[in-house]
């Protein structure tokens, strides 16, 4: 089963409601039965840390820029999603 998170909005009264099931009907406080919303794409915020696949020490990275030149540098890319990275051989 797959699981979708949509926003949805009262026509009535403006409400938003972000990230609510796409199968069920979601009510507005108001009693109103709410449509879905079609919006722009959301992005994942870039978090600033150490981390740690590039070497077998820990990195500091401030900025995408930076993540972007380090795995350039070590010959890294993101595959498959979140956190699953692999060297280009």
């Amino acid at each position: 089963m797959k699981v979708i998170l949509v926003d949805k909005k009262c026509e009535k009264c403006g409400n938003i409601k972000y990230d609510v099931f796409l199968d069920e009907n979601t009510y507005c406080d108001c009693g109103e039965l709410m449509k879905r919303i079609y919006s722009y794409r959301k992005y994942s915020e870039f978090v600033p840390g150490f981390y740690s696949h590039f070497t077998h020490e820990d990195i500091y990275i401030d900025s995408p820029k930076t993540y972007k030149k380090m795995c350039k540098k070590y010959n890294v890319e993101q595959v498959g999603g979140k956190g699953v990275y692999e060297r280009n051989y």
